[in-house]
């Protein structure tokens, strides 16, 4: 597979930089964990795609465990929305 050429990585690309930016126009007023994992996993999204149109074939394993690691981060705002 060449490099720079995969349409999906390019969707993540973008994908993970709405994500890194989005505090900047969502309300995250009070939930300075959701604010941080917003930006952190947006921006480790970004590089893992930017690895991935980069390397192909590299970064599928990388994207799982990060993705894996912000659920328990993301249930906690979402229950503390809740009960607010």
């Amino acid at each position: 597979m060449r490099p720079w050429t995969r349409l999906q990585d390019f969707a993540t690309l973008i994908a993970g930089a709405y994500a890194a930016l989005s505090p900047i126009w969502v309300n995250t007023t009070g939930e300075r964990d959701a604010f941080w994992t917003l930006i952190a996993l947006g921006a480790l999204m970004a590089l893992a795609a930017l690895v991935s149109l980069a390397m192909p074939g590299v970064v599928g394993a990388i994207a799982i465990v990060l993705a894996g690691s912000a659920i328990p981060a993301s249930n906690r705002a979402h229950q503390q929305a809740i009960q607010h």
